[in-house]
């Protein structure tokens, strides 16, 4: 069934798509069918689909994180590359990007050590850093999570990205970081032109270049040989 466009709002609580993470934390899903369902929404609805990603959650590692995100964001968006937010501009879906949350009393929090993480014992509890996780990678993802939001999910840029939208996107919010040396307080024109320049020099990486954490150092090497020549 079709609804009016914009008149109803499904929010959906993926967190994973991670089978280990999924059986660590005693959470009964399955991936498979939870992408089927996204897709179905998508293709039979008008609904402004809201789905949510946890980072920081046990035996997820970057390399994974990043898979669900380009794993939902294609069951979301239906593309996988070019001109992928000519469709998000009518705010039709939403990726919210959570980091987990570690509240005193909770079964996580009890089994906190066995399972590897390591999170703050002031409110909010957030988790900053894992076993599979580091800190150094936790906060590079808070940082995309945040320009993401203000940037995609408001509907403040356009942007096409490559087979990986994360890749694309954790460059930028890098860039922007660099940029402004914060994630918050920013001009909204500034920010815009710092997107559109950073979104260039995202069209200048060497072919195969990765931001994901496993491919970083193979990335640099390229960047250092292009560099040398």
């Amino acid at each position: 069934m079709r609804f009016q466009r914009h008149s109803l709002r499904l929010e959906v609580g993926v967190q994973t798509f991670n089978p280990r993470t999924l059986v660590l934390v005693n959470r009964k899903s399955d991936p498979e069918k939870e992408v089927e369902n996204l897709v179905f929404l998508r293709e039979k609805t008008n609904a402004i689909i809201h789905a949510d990603l946890i980072a920081g959650l046990p035996g997820e590692d970057f390399a994974s994180f990043a898979n669900g995100f380009n794993r939902l964001w294609l069951a979301l968006s239906g593309e996988n590359g070019g001109g992928i937010y000519e469709k998000n501009r009518e705010n039709r879906m939403e990726i919210q990007l959570g980091i987990l949350k570690c509240l005193p009393g909770t079964p996580l929090a009890r089994k906190a050590k066995e399972l590897g993480l390591c999170f703050s014992e002031s409110p909010p509890y957030d988790v900053l850093e894992t076993s599979a996780l580091s800190r150094q990678e936790l906060d590079r993802i808070k940082n995309f999570a945040r320009f993401w939001e203000i940037l995609m999910n408001r509907g403040a840029a356009l942007f096409s990205g490559s087979a990986s939208i994360f890749d694309s996107f954790m460059y930028i919010a890098g860039k922007l970081r660099e940029r402004f040396g914060r994630n918050w307080g920013i001009d909204k024109k500034e920010l815009i032109e710092a997107f559109n320049t950073s979104r260039l020099l995202l069209a200048t990486r060497p072919p195969g270049c990765s931001e994901t954490a496993k491919r970083k150092q193979s990335c640099q090497a390229k960047w250092r040989l292009l560099l040398s020549t």
